[in-house]
Parts: structure tokens; C-alpha cells; sequence
């Protein structure tokens, strides 16, 4: 038990380890099956501000920093940090406690963390890109005889990464699935940005865009503007739907939008979008 205790310090905030060693590590070595909500995160640019800096102490000095500030926010709303890859994270929330608040916790987290998740190095700002989704997992101790990681492993997981990179495309900071915002109790405001067929999956997946805590900010009008142009592409009334994203365009003035530029940039080069589903070329 001291042990396990010791390696999951790693892992977990001080209180969930508190639970995690009062219910005595009732988990399954090798893995079992659990209903999870997976973050990833990612820094946009990285590899350049790398290239650019070339001081790799620096750089490190920066980064940590960067995860004390992030991974505090995933302890704070009961998260568990799975690995560090690189400048990312991968997060989790329902193992290995069991959490019935799985998906509200990560949201929470996820809008947390990217009010305080700026890296700066030598001048150069970079912002954290989020995705979050819930599924069925399988977690546990994983690896070969010599070595072992705790993690997760299943579709769901892949989803999660896939969301992140999708920031990359429409502009955005957090997106989420319907899985995750299905589970939300209206705490947020979200907008549909549409239904992917991401690679490497054959079933659309609908993205959310988290836009803000209801406790903290009204929904934008360019939201329901936003929902008009969707409900029109699924209707395949892409007229309709030019003008409505034209509209949040100029609604959201000097920053723009990126989801509605997307989309008019789709249009106008004749992209196939069938009943509002567009299939992601990119990871």
C-alpha cells in the first residue's frame, strides 16, 4: 500500500491520493474497463518558439512553471495528470476513483486552466489548445515486465487528441464532444460547431466549442446566429448558411471567427458538406 502510494503521488493531487489510499487501492493491475473523461492539451507554436529561443534551460525553466500552473487547475477540480509528452498533457478524470461528475470536472478544469495557461518565453506568448471527451476506457498499470505506466487506452482517448489538434483549424481554445457536453448540466455556454468525421473513425463526432461558465459570462448573441448557420448546413441550405456565418463575422468585429471563416472558405471552394458533416483530412 506505501508503495502504491508513492508512485501515485505522481499522478494525484494531495486529497484524491487521501481517497485513493483510505479505499485501498481497490483497482485491477493489467487494466479493466471504466467510464472516463480524457483531457489533452497542447502548446500552439511550440516547435517554432523552440527553433527560435534555442536555449533549451531556459525553455525547461519556462515549461515547468507552465505545468505548475496547469496541472494545479487539474488537481483542483479532482483530475489525475496520465503523462507529460513533450509540452502536452494528458489528463483524466474517473480513474482511478470512480468520478459521476467525470465530464463537468474536466470542463471545469479545462476553462480553468485556459484563463492561466500563457507560456512566455523571452517575449513570445503561446496559448494552450484543449480537448476533452468521454468514453470507455480501458486503465491500469500497462507496459512490459521491466516497465509499467499507469494510462488509458481506447477510441475515446484518440477522440480526445483528435479535439485538441481541431483547435488548430478553426482558431478555437476548447473543444468538447457531445459526450461531454451532454453531461454539463447547463453549468456552460457551448456552441455547435458542427459534425466532423475525424480521421481514423467512421461515425461523425459533433464538436462543442466550450465558450464560458453561465455563473460568469452571458451567452454572445453570435451564438445563436452561429446555431442558425449550422442548423442550415444540415439542411444542406448552404446559402442560408453563408449568410448566417458572414453574420458572426462581422458580429465578433476585429477578432473574427475562425469556425465561420472555416466554413465560407469550404463553400467557396465547393467542399462536400452532407447534411452538415464534413470528413477532417487532418489529425
Amino acid at each position: 500500500q506505501q508503495q502504491l502510494k508513492e508512485a501515485f503521488k505522481k499522478y494525484l493531487s494531495p486529497q484524491m491520493l487521501e481517497k485513493l489510499s483510505g479505499d485501498g487501492f481497490k483497482m485491477k493491475f493489467g487494466g479493466e474497463k471504466v467510464e472516463a473523461a480524457m483531457m489533452f492539451t497542447d502548446l500552439e507554436a511550440f516547435t517554432n518558439m523552440c527553433e527560435r529561443v534555442g536555449d533549451a534551460e531556459r525553455i525547461v525553466e519556462a515549461l515547468s512553471d507552465y505545468f505548475e500552473r496547469t496541472t494545479g487547475h487539474i488537481f483542483d477540480h479532482d483530475g489525475v495528470v496520465i503523462k507529460f509528452i513533450g509540452d502536452a498533457i494528458f489528463a483524466a478524470w474517473g480513474a482511478p476513483i470512480s468520478d459521476s461528475q467525470s465530464s463537468l470536472n474536466a470542463a471545469r478544469a479545462a476553462w480553468y486552466l485556459s484563463r492561466d495557461d500563457t507560456l512566455v518565453v523571452e517575449g513570445l506568448a503561446l496559448r494552450t489548445r484543449i480537448g476533452v471527451h468521454y468514453g470507455e476506457v480501458v486503465a491500469g498499470n500497462i507496459g512490459s515486465r521491466q516497465r509499467v505506466d499507469y494510462t488509458m487506452i481506447g477510441d475515446p482517448v484518440n477522440v480526445a487528441a483528435r479535439l485538441e489538434g481541431l483547435n488548430k483549424v478553426f482558431g478555437t481554445r476548447i473543444l468538447i464532444s457531445e459526450e461531454v457536453e451532454g453531461r454539463l448540466g447547463g453549468e456552460f455556454h457551448t456552441r455547435k460547431l458542427g459534425r466532423f468525421r475525424v480521421k481514423g473513425r467512421k461515425e461523425p463526432t459533433a464538436v462543442f466549442e466550450l465558450v464560458g461558465p453561465v455563473a460568469e459570462i452571458g451567452e454572445p448573441e453570435w451564438v445563436q446566429v452561429y446555431s442558425l448557420g449550422i442548423a442550415a448546413l444540415e439542411s444542406d441550405n448552404f446559402e442560408e448558411a453563408r449568410l448566417r456565418f458572414e453574420e458572426v463575422v462581422r458580429m465578433r468585429g476585429n477578432c473574427g471567427d475562425g469556425p465561420s471563416r472555416f466554413y465560407l472558405q469550404l463553400m467557396e471552394r465547393g467542399e462536400t458538406i452532407r447534411q452538415g458533416v464534413y470528413d477532417m483530412r487532418e489529425k
